[in-house]
């Protein structure tokens, strides 16, 4: 379930120092949060700080009062890590608010998630303008393995992929779960995205980033070595939206 950070943020009227500093923030509530949802995802906090910052103690030393309040970038890091929304306060836009729950299934004593296919295609090669994405059908992902990955089954949906820029990883007509909660290319991993009005599967890589922590560049990548790559950089990096990434690949023998 998306659980939504109300980090219970007081402004102060320190001036000249940066906002976040100028915060201050109910850690206690932040933390009950995130025990909340190591829980829901069976994750210990040395590994959700691992996968965050790098750092095993993120979260302890949030428990621990000499060591202050995090910081946003960190929050923001966690949160990620965690598939969380951090959320200051009103307004909020209908696209930010919590997705529906994902649907439950039992069989043969396993428990199962079913994930909705989407009747659109996605394009491997030149792009491809989706013509409606109304569901068609869904499929069962175990709730064992969805929870090991990370993967927020209300977040996720299956497409179908065309073109073969993207072989042999992704072969033509082959079907993909597009993870939705990881709309951020934060490191090198294969995306769905949307471009100029059409969709594409690829393999995005971050070229540097600047001192504000944001990508100056990032290549699109094709798998299949007879498509070059392409580089964005600066405003043309505004050009993608990112829909999520790409978690696994279904493909008939």
């Amino acid at each position: 379930m998306m659980t939504g950070i109300d980090a219970n943020i007081k402004p102060t009227v320190a001036a000249g120092v940066k906002f976040w500093q100028k915060c201050q923030m109910d850690t206690d509530a932040v933390l009950a949060v995130v025990k909340a949802r190591l829980k829901e995802l069976g994750m210990s906090a040395k590994d959700a700080s691992l996968k965050a910052v790098g750092n095993d103690a993120l979260i302890a030393n949030m428990g621990r009062r000499r060591y202050g309040s995090p910081t946003l970038e960190n929050l923001m890091a966690l949160a990620r890590a965690l598939d969380l929304e951090l959320y200051f306060g009103p307004p909020r836009r209908a696209d930010m608010l919590e997705p529906p729950p994902a649907i439950d299934t039992r069989v043969g004593g396993q428990d199962f998630n079913l994930i909705a296919r989407y009747n659109v295609n996605v394009s491997a090669g030149p792009g491809l303008v989706p013509v409606s994405e109304t569901e068609d059908g869904h499929l069962a992902f175990s709730k064992t393995w969805l929870r090991d990955n990370g993967i927020n089954p209300a977040r996720a949906g299956i497409v179908r992929v065309q073109g073969d820029s993207m072989a042999p990883t992704i072969p033509d007509g082959a079907l993909v779960l597009v993870h939705g909660a990881e709309d951020q290319v934060q490191h090198s991993g294969i995306y769905a995205f949307s471009r100029a009005g059409h969709s594409y599967v690829k393999r995005l890589t971050p070229l540097g980033r600047g001192a504000d922590g944001r990508m100056v560049g990032l290549a699109i990548v094709s798998d299949n070595p007879s498509t070059q790559p392409e580089v964005l950089i600066g405003a043309a990096l505004n050009e993608l939206r990112i829909v999520g990434r790409v978690r696994c690949a279904m493909i008939s023998l």
